[in-house]
């Protein structure tokens, strides 16, 4: 996996940066499955066209904006691939998919200008440790919000379960986010996700 994760970071930087003016997890149409979500088979197979498009989009913009944007672009790749490298080393678990999302979309009171989150989706024997390890997750979760500037929100997942834990930036602090029950009206505010 830690070969693959240069394929990551560089959907992921692209879709942070397509999600702040296309729509979310879809920005310049990469392949998705149902799901939303990534295989490593849909990276290999759509990373020399993200390198075109993303340059194609960039000369839209001017030099200096292009330098600011690559800066980010940049950081964000070094802390995807941190964070990935941070959870599976020594442990026997897989970041298996990587999903931005525009949180102007069921989200309320986000930080307006982060207005991006990541969803990490694990598999593997020690990904129940993971879930269960609030510092490690908060660690990395501050990790990736303090370098990755558009992003305010990660949640870590269990892949293919609906088992997951949302970390986010609230007054300045990145925090555990607090359950709401699901139901009719459940609106959670930021700093809030509804639990099943």
């Amino acid at each position: 996996m830690v070969g693959n994760n240069r394929l990551f970071t560089a959907v992921i930087s692209a879709s942070i940066f397509g999600s702040l003016s296309l729509s979310p997890i879809q920005a310049f149409a990469r392949p998705q499955s149902s799901n939303g979500f990534f295989n490593s088979q849909d990276i290999l197979a759509w990373d020399d066209g993200l390198m075109t498009k993303a340059s194609a989009e960039s000369e839209l913009f001017s030099d200096e904006l292009q330098s600011s944007e690559k800066s980010t672009e940049q950081e964000c790749r070094a802390a995807f691939t941190e964070a990935v490298n941070t959870i599976e080393n020594g442990r026997r678990v897989e970041v298996v998919d990587i999903v931005s999302i525009d949180l102007s979309r069921g989200h309320r009171g986000y930080p307006a200008n982060a207005p991006v989150g990541i969803i990490l989706a694990m598999e593997g024997q020690a990904t129940a440790d993971v879930l269960n390890s609030h510092q490690f997750m908060n660690n990395i979760s501050s990790q990736i919000i303090e370098d990755c500037q558009p992003v305010s929100l990660v949640e870590f997942q269990m892949y293919s379960t609906d088992w997951a834990e949302t970390y986010g930036l609230v007054n300045g602090n990145v925090v555990l986010f607090s359950c709401i029950e699901a139901g009719i009206g459940a609106n959670p505010r930021w700093g809030q996700v509804v639990c099943l």
